[in-house]
């Protein structure tokens, strides 16, 4: 008999009879985990099922990951514990299963003083060469955590920063010491360094890299801020409408901040004719008799922030009827916001007055017409009391453009750290001829508010006075220095025809015997120059989803849930650098379907994809769906399509494989064996082949009449009775556990060398976790009895088999009556 356990054998000499009833019980395993709604029963069964597979297959490390999952959804930690170390001694070097277990180590311990002294062991000098980096840097940050719950600052300080030290691509300690090293007591160059190694270590984290783009802005870095949010988010996206209103806006502002204003009009212009596409399709609908030149006059407003940096960079340009035509969008769009608060239930006055002051300020700072701005402050006044300072720099701009100087500055000089209010004084002195005061107002507007609309004009202003472009930061050429090698780490993969995070899916053969392990490579490959961490919230999700399509001969087609696999096999992945995870898809659902209907065969296509998202649909039947897509830094493969084996069903291959199972002495006389009982049922049809040579006269093959049942059928019958006892007990166990259900063989049960085994009696109960279960599987006396078993894990796995029966026979009649109906 063949005993290997190792993959590798299972690969060169073919499964074990344990290697494939440990898969069953590890597709049961997964299949009870995704039972809705999921129970403490459901996962009990999960639990007692895996840990049956990992005593059949304890070389194996995909059984111990399975246990280890299935573990920590029951809060089991004695079983997790368990699970880790058997990974390591399967894997000794599997960076994942080592930081597990040393932090299961560390917190089993009971004081901070003892995890201490365990931390500092560990991170020593001495020792720290014995630990990948990446283990060594998320036990730094969890030592970190500790002395910061009992309030150790300094301590903390010194773990983030070794933390950061031994793997600067750790997300969360990068993150963390942005925050902690980076506030505003650091100095700028010091932010931004932070800010850029944060950006680096999640290049998939859009929120980290606006961070250092808005940084960058309100520094006066513009050049590189406008690089940075080109680079990031792509030309494509605001014609596709991926990026929201307000992003949308500090991008154009960059762009215009940058100096490049055809650049910052062009992106308006997308959105503006993306959302008047949109209008114009909602208005149709609406009013299907509006004529196409009507249509083609309506423009959707933009959202008051686009609204106004679009008037700001026309106020800032020759054409004062585009100028005019701008700000009233401006005013418009926010007085429109204004009334949609109107028509809410909830009261909206403050934000209502709010929007009402603001386009009065918007009015007098880049129109020259104060009567707007009057009419709208009488309106805000009927119902609000304005706050003083407001109100006094609101007057003092009103009396600004109605060319009355000497008020403007009594109302605006005194408000000295209003920056509204200083940009009125800088343009009163203009208009004195006090260039130099009014640039000190300007400069001071520019550094203070550079991330802001208010800040560029300002800055813009300043040129106007000076007559050449200039920094307005000194601490700006240092930042230029240190984006530059940011923009060219960046520019390596963005500009790389390659994505940044590739994927293929790799059949092992491209053809599988009939119950053999469906062996499948995932492989993730890092295209980038720096390391990619695999994490939740890191550039490589952890999970990915394998989307597979069957198609069996005869078969209706239906449709199956994606796999999702963990590929948390490493930490992270190095530059250029490949990880390989290999799966056994008779592990999932596959190996049930396949179960289902061995003869037959099927072609099996896969479909991976890394970094996927999940949205909700509606199909064309009105049932909401799940629909799955590449997200950010996600990048889909389709595979080779490959085979599944099924059998020649005629009476050739009946009577060769009768002969060939007669004696059961390797793994393909035992597969050949439950085969066999899927042929002697009576709605089975043995095809009669024609001999090649005509047979002596007497000798020719009797030909069946329609519906006749073949002779072989019951031979076959006889043999698989007659072999059956001599199995081992593994090898029945797996025979009982994928067999047909014909009744004419179930004679076998009573054949058992072990029937009170628990991996026996787990074998018969999971034949009915499948969705083809018949109805009568409620009245088996074998599973009903289990479920009153002494042998814990037996009952577990039976009440649980029991209930999903159950479920299953239900929806099956409810299906029956709503088709009649």
């Amino acid at each position: 008999m063949v005993i290997a356990n190792q993959k590798d054998e299972v690969e060169l000499d073919g499964p074990t009879p344990s290697f494939l009833l440990a898969e069953e019980f590890t597709r049961i395993a997964r299949l009870a985990t995704m039972t809705e709604p999921l129970t403490t029963t459901s996962i009990n069964a999960a639990v007692a099922l895996a840990t049956e597979a990992t005593q059949l297959t304890p070389d194996n490390p995909d059984v111990w990951r399975v246990l280890h999952e299935v573990a920590q959804m029951a809060d089991r930690e004695d079983l997790s514990l368990l699970a880790i170390e058997n990974i390591l001694r399967v894997e000794p070097l599997q960076p994942t299963a080592q930081l597990a277990r040393l932090r299961g180590v560390i917190n089993s311990t009971q004081t901070v003083d003892q995890r201490m002294k365990l931390y500092e062991q560990l991170l020593s000098e001495s020792r720290r060469q014995d630990l990948d980096a990446s283990v060594a840097a998320r036990l730094a940050l969890d030592a970190a955590f500790l002395q910061q719950q009992v309030g150790d600052f300094t301590q903390f300080a010194r773990w983030l920063a070794e933390s950061v030290a031994l793997d600067p691509s750790y997300p969360d300690a990068m993150t963390l010491a942005t925050g902690f090293f980076g506030d505003e007591s650091a100095d700028i160059y010091r932010r931004a360094e932070l800010l850029s190694s944060a950006m680096l270590a999640n290049i998939r984290d859009a929120t980290t890299q606006v961070a250092l783009a808005e940084f960058l802005m309100a520094f006066g870095d513009y050049q590189d801020a406008k690089q940075l949010y080109e680079m990031i988010l792509g030309d494509d996206v605001v014609s596709q409408n991926l990026v929201n209103d307000n992003l949308l806006a500090d991008i154009v502002l960059s762009q215009w901040a940058a100096g490049d204003s055809i650049a910052a009009m062009d992106t308006l212009m997308t959105r503006q004719i993306a959302v008047d596409e949109k209008f114009r399709s909602q208005t149709k609908q609406q009013q299907p008799r509006i004529s196409p030149l009507e249509l083609a006059r309506i423009h959707a407003p933009l959202v008051p922030k686009l609204a106004v940096v679009r008037s700001a960079i026309y106020a800032n340009q020759n054409d004062r009827a585009q100028a005019e035509i701008a700000l009233d969008s401006a005013i418009g769009s926010l007085i429109a916001l204004s009334k949609l608060y109107e028509t809410m239930e909830e009261d909206k006055t403050l934000e209502i007055v709010e929007l009402y002051v603001q386009a009065a300020w918007i009015s007098l700072w880049l129109g020259e017409e104060p009567d707007i701005a009057t009419t709208l402050l009488e309106q805000v006044e009927t119902g609000a009391i304005l706050d003083p300072i407001e109100n006094r720099r609101l007057d003092g701009w009103i009396a600004f453009r109605q060319d009355d100087a000497t008020t403007a500055k009594t109302k605006l000089f005194p408000l000295e750290d209003d920056y509204p209010a200083k940009a009125g004084m800088a343009l009163i002195y203009l208009t004195e001829g006090n260039k130099r005061a009014a640039a000190m107002e300007l400069l001071d507007i520019a550094r203070s508010q550079g991330g802001t609309v208010l800040g560029v004009w300002a800055r813009n202003k300043l040129q106007e006075i000076v007559g050449t472009t200039f920094l307005i930061r000194s601490e700006v050429e240092q930042l230029q220095q240190l984006m530059a090698g940011v923009l060219q780490t960046l520019d390596t993969f963005i500009l790389d025809p390659r994505p940044a995070i590739g994927i293929e899916v790799i059949p092992i053969k491209k053809t599988y015997s009939p119950y053999h392990p469906i062996m499948v490579q995932i492989e993730i490959t890092n295209n980038t120059t720096v390391p990619l961490t695999i994490a939740s919230n890191g550039p490589i999700q952890p999970l990915v989803l394998v989307e597979a399509k069957i198609e069996t001969p005869g078969a209706e087609k239906n449709y199956f849930p994606p796999i999702v696999v963990s590929i948390e096999r490493e930490l992270s992945i190095k530059p250029r650098a490949v990880t390989t995870i290999e799966i056994d898809l008779r592990n999932y659902w596959v190996g049930g379907l396949l179960n289902a209907n061995p003869l037959k065969g099927a072609s099996i296509s896969l479909k991976g994809t890394v970094n996927f998202t999940a949205r909700e649909s509606i199909t064309r039947q009105g049932t909401p769906t799940l629909v799955y897509e590449a997200g950010i830094l996600g990048k889909r493969d389709v595979a080779d399509t490959f085979r599944v084996d099924g059998v020649r069903l005629n009476d050739i291959w009946l009577k060769q494989t009768i002969e060939h199972v007669g004696e059961v002495e390797t793994i393909h006389q035992l597969i050949s064996l439950v085969l066999l009982t899927w042929v002697v049922g009576e709605n089975v049809s043995i095809a009669v082949e024609e001999p090649l040579i005509t047979p002596p006269q007497g000798e020719e093959p009797t030909p069946l009449a329609e519906g006749e049942r073949h002779p072989l059928q019951d031979q076959a019958i006889a043999t698989i009775l007659s072999s059956f006892p001599k199995l081992h007990a593994n090898e029945q166990a797996w025979v009982i556990a994928t067999m047909s259900n014909d009744p004419s063989i179930e004679a076998v049960k009573r054949m058992l060398k072990e029937p009170q085994s628990t991996t026996a009696e787990l074998s018969w109960i999971i034949r009915f976790a499948s969705p083809f279960v018949p109805d009568e599987a409620l009245d088996d006396a074998t599973l009903k009895a289990a479920t009153q078993s002494e042998n814990v894990q037996v009952r577990t796995v039976a009440i649980w088999v029991y209930d999903w029966v159950q479920a299953v026979v239900k929806k099956r009649s409810e299906q029956v009556l709503g088709s009649g109906s």
